[in-house]
């Protein structure tokens, strides 16, 4: 669901290009939704900031962002590397 609302807000970007300064904070929400991708965390501020000031495509994709997206694997645990050792007769 986040690659829809990232879409969606590059689609709102490109249509109020045309005023210069909604720019001022559609680009850089733009930005930071690219961010959260991949990211398993929950974005309730960059959601809200979708909604309130991103118009009509901000809108569906602030409420999407709001969805919790279960598509995005968590790994619990550390994550351990060890050295496996070369042994070859």
């Amino acid at each position: 669901m986040r690659q829809v609302s990232y879409g969606l807000m590059i689609a709102g970007t490109v249509l109020t290009s045309v005023f210069i300064l909604p720019l001022a904070w559609m680009i850089p929400l733009t930005v930071l939704t690219k961010k959260q991708l991949n990211n398993p965390k929950p974005s309730i501020a960059l959601g809200v900031c979708c909604i309130l000031f991103a118009f009509i495509f901000g809108l569906v994709a602030g409420i999407l962002l709001l969805i919790q997206d279960d598509s995005i694997k968590v790994e619990e645990g550390p994550i351990i590397n060890t050295v496996q050792p070369n042994i070859s007769n």
